[in-house]
C-alpha cells in the first residue's frame, strides 16, 4: 500500500469522493441521487474542504499506484473547525487549554483490499504528519459503531451526539488521540 500526498486535482478528488460517497451509501449515511446538480454541490463542497485541509492523504495500490484504495484528510485548527457546531463545548474547553488541535477527516477505505490494512496505514501517516504539524490533540467525529476500530488507532471517545446533518442525521461520537497517548497499533 503507497500512501501520498493527495494532488488536488480535480480527477484526483473526484476518485476520492466517489470512494467516500460509495462508502457513506454502503452504510447508509447518504443516498444517491440521480439529480446531476445535487451530486456536484456534494462534489464540490467536497473539493473546497479538500482545498481548505492541511494535508489530504490517498493510500494507491502497490502495484501500478493507479488504483485509490483509501483518503482522510488532515484540518490543522484556525479557530474554526467542521465540527464546531456539533461539539461546540468540547471543542472550545480543548482550545481554551492551549492545546493545538488536528481534526482527521474524509476517511474512507476501499472494500477491493482489506479495509483494515488501509485504515492501518493511512493512520500512521496521520499519527506522524500530526505530530509533525506540532499537533498536541487530534479530533475525528464517527458513526459510534465504528468507535471500537478507532479505539485500536489509540482514539478515545469525549462525547456523543444524537444526529450529525448532513449525515441522514446518524448518531456521532467525538473521538480524541492526544499526543501522549500516541500508542503502537494494536490489530
Amino acid at each position: 500500500m503507497l500512501v501520498r500526498p493527495m494532488q488536488l486535482t480535480v480527477s484526483e478528488a473526484l476518485e476520492a469522493f466517489k470512494l467516500l460517497d460509495t462508502r457513506y451509501q454502503e452504510a447508509g449515511y447518504v443516498s444517491a441521487s440521480e439529480d446531476v446538480e445535487v451530486e456536484a454541490r456534494r462534489f464540490y463542497s467536497f473539493y473546497e474542504d479538500l482545498q481548505k485541509a492541511s494535508v489530504a492523504l490517498v493510500a494507491m495500490d502497490e502495484h501500478d499506484g493507479r488504483e485509490m484504495h483509501g483518503t482522510i484528510s488532515i484540518l490543522m485548527d484556525q479557530g474554526y473547525l467542521p465540527i464546531d457546531s456539533l461539539f461546540r463545548d468540547e471543542v472550545s474547553q480543548i482550545r481554551n487549554a492551549g492545546r493545538k488541535i488536528a481534526y482527521v477527516g474524509k476517511f474512507a477505505a476501499s472494500r477491493e483490499v482489506s479495509c483494515t490494512r488501509v485504515a492501518l496505514r493511512l493512520m500512521v501517516e496521520v499519527k506522524k504528519i500530526c505530530l509533525d504539524l506540532g499537533a498536541d490533540i487530534c479530533l475525528c467525529v464517527i458513526h459510534p459503531k465504528h468507535a471500537k476500530d478507532y479505539r485500536r488507532f489509540g482514539f478515545k471517545e469525549i462525547a456523543r451526539a444524537e444526529c450529525m446533518p448532513g449525515l441522514k442525521d446518524a448518531a456521532a461520537v467525538l473521538m480524541q488521540l492526544a499526543r501522549d497517548d500516541v500508542p503502537q497499533m494494536r490489530f
